[in-house]
């Protein structure tokens, strides 16, 4: 789903390289996909793997461990927030989700996205950025 939120097109109107339009949407995208029971199971299964938590954790603990070593690793990285990225065009970037929305749903690889999503969904991920 990160994929298709960060189309090309859709993002380069606000100059921002591809990895790190995807890195922006990673949590989110991640917190999305894991409302589908498989998927949240293997989010936490991928956290016991990389020992982001110890191996009798719960699912949602090792979820939770999950999201909070990928945002560590964003802030070691140096990631901004979105808003920090487009500064000034934060607003810009909030009025055109509508258009966004179905650049994102023609991407071929939300077939294969572990939880359906439509354009709804899309619009609220989006707009939960900060």
């Amino acid at each position: 789903m990160a994929q298709s939120c960060d189309r090309p097109s859709a993002w380069r109107q606000f100059h921002l390289p591809h990895g790190l339009a995807n890195a922006l949407l990673l949590t989110a995208v991640i917190r999305f996909n894991a409302g589908e029971p498989r998927a949240a199971k293997r989010y936490a299964r991928l956290a016991r793997a990389c020992r982001f938590c110890p191996p009798e954790a719960g699912e949602q603990e090792a979820f939770q461990a999950l999201l909070t070593a990928v945002e560590t690793l964003k802030q070691q990285c140096a990631i901004p927030t979105l808003k920090g990225a487009l500064q000034e065009k934060y607003p810009l970037f909030l009025s055109r989700i509508p258009a966004m929305v179905p650049a994102a749903l023609a991407d071929a690889t939300l077939r294969t996205n572990p939880r359906p999503v439509d354009g709804a969904a899309i619009a609220q991920l989006l707009e939960s950025l900060q």
